[in-house]
């Protein structure tokens, strides 16, 4: 049997560069926005009057709100069915023009809009009748929302995709993990000379020692493949100098012939 582990770097990249889907406009997108956070990507500047557009819809298709930014000379917003008018984001946006905005909805007390841009609080509403200019917001937007779509308009989207949600480590801990099937992710940010370390022990269903993997912080980072190795290894490139890494873990098992 060939057993193949990568211990890889994401160089250059971060977990907030992931799996992004390009939008397609007046296209239904099964989304719970309640769970999961949408976040969307654009890279338009102020004055170009393109629009993000996102309607939210019922599992029947019912109409449960919605969200539009326009980029003008001043970056506004327009809470559909809520709104009366475009309104100006009160909090200074990020000055970079590429953008990652994040629409989050919390009904746990009410109906809460939340908007950040680049991690950023952009907005952070209660919708009511003191807030929303429309006497009847709450018919739609108390909906549950299980659909999203891109309107015709939207012309500043580029790509979306959840929230990535990440898992703190809990050392000593047993996490049900197939390492083979899916690839695992670790964020550090350990600076090299620091002499941190990543263990991760790996084992069988029978809880049977099946290998780990050490990740060493020393001035010169080096691995150590636990049953393997006799001592840490260096690694065979030159590891970036920024101390916020990604790194992914991946295990292949296959048969090879004699």
């Amino acid at each position: 049997m060939l057993i193949l582990l990568v211990a890889s770097l994401v160089i250059g990249a971060s977990a907030e560069d992931q799996d992004w889907f390009p939008v397609q406009r007046d296209v239904d997108i099964e989304y719970d926005l309640e769970a999961t956070p949408l976040e969307i990507q654009t890279n338009s500047t102020l004055d170009s009057k393109h629009e993000v557009r996102v309607n939210f819809y019922s599992s029947e298709g019912d109409v449960a709100g919605g969200v539009v930014f326009n980029f003008t000379n001043a970056t506004q917003y327009y809470i559909d069915l809520c709104s009366t008018s475009p309104i100006e984001f009160q909090t200074d946006l990020p000055s970079k023009v590429d953008k990652v905005w994040r629409i989050s909805l919390i009904k746990s007390s009410g109906v809460r809009l939340v908007i950040h841009c680049n991690d950023v609080e952009a907005l952070n509403t209660l919708l009511s009748d003191s807030t929303c200019g429309q006497s009847d917001w709450s018919t739609s937007w108390d909906r549950d929302v299980a659909k999203i779509q891109f309107g015709s308009s939207d012309d500043a989207s580029d790509f979306y995709r959840p929230k990535p949600r990440w898992t703190a480590v809990q050392n000593n801990a047993t996490i049900d993990f197939d390492l083979e099937s899916t690839p695992l992710e670790i964020k550090t940010d350990s600076t090299l000379g620091s002499s941190d370390e990543v263990w991760l022990y790996f084992r069988n269903s029978e809880e049977d020692g099946a290998g780990g993997i050490l990740l060493d912080f020393s001035s010169t980072p080096q691995y150590y493949l636990d049953y393997c190795s006799t001592s840490p290894t260096d690694f065979p490139v030159t590891l970036p100098s920024v101390p916020d890494r990604l790194w992914r873990i991946t295990l292949t098992k296959s048969q090879v012939s004699d």
